[in-house]
């Protein structure tokens, strides 16, 4: 994918779907699995208990959807979530509490994001990601609400940063990702983690700022030395 960790978000009226250079391939679940598909929204009855998926989508009567936002089969989204315009989710997504998915945001399928965690605009998620309640993600270097000026900053004045976070990573309850910053393939963000760098695939990274501090199974398990091989795997998953 040709995605460049410093890719500028140019203004809607030119781009009104920023960081969407090889989205489908970034979006499409890894390895070689089908892309995700997406749907108008349409209200249905969520059961209580399924043991099997359910194409139908459940929206809760306080979460407020734009209708230009597609949505994915089997997704449920919670309480108080906002989700805005142009923004995509894939299938049997799992949208917490207060969420707020800001425009133009891509997401994979299976995706889970639980309470109060913030997606701004330029964020893409692939398939299978975990993001832990009250995740920030960061999307300008430079944050000003007025211009040098004096004057109002519009969006056509920010220059945006993208985020790509891959298929299977999961990011704690509390991290800050800053701008321009990917994070690889079932890599790991500890709780509270300042991740001010790219992390690469199968990391674990911790503190402020992030460090690595272990390799990871794609269970999430820690891998033994031994274990780092080819296949990432470790005792329990083989």
């Amino acid at each position: 994918m040709q995605v460049s960790k410093k890719t500028k978000i140019t203004p809607e009226k030119e781009n009104p779907a920023p960081c969407s250079t090889g989205q489908e391939e970034f979006l499409t679940p890894y390895p070689e699995e089908s892309a995700p598909s997406a749907y108008p929204i349409t209200l249905t009855q969520y059961p209580e208990e399924q043991e099997e998926f359910d194409s139908r989508i459940y929206v809760h009567p306080s979460a407020t959807i734009s209708p230009l936002a597609r949505i994915g089969s089997g997704s449920r989204i919670w309480q108080q979530a906002q989700i805005r315009e142009r923004a995509v989710l894939g299938e049997q997504c799992t949208i917490g509490k207060g969420v707020y998915i800001d425009r133009d945001v891509a997401i994979g399928s299976q995706v889970v994001i639980q309470n109060y965690t913030t997606v701004v605009r330029g964020v893409m998620l692939g398939s299978g990601v975990f993001i832990g309640s009250n995740v920030s993600f960061a999307n300008e270097y430079v944050p000003r609400a007025i211009s040098g000026n004096g004057q109002l900053k519009r969006n056509s004045d920010i220059d945006f940063e993208c985020i790509l976070v891959r298929y299977g990573a999961s990011i704690g309850s509390g991290a800050v990702i800053l701008p321009g910053v990917r994070i690889g393939l079932f890599a790991s963000v500890s709780p509270g983690a300042v991740v001010t760098q790219d992390v690469p695939d199968y990391v674990r990274v911790a503190g402020n700022p992030a460090q690595l501090v272990d390799y990871v199974c794609r269970c999430g398990r820690s891998l033994k030395p031994e274990d780092r091989t080819a296949d990432w795997t470790c005792d329990s998953c083989r």
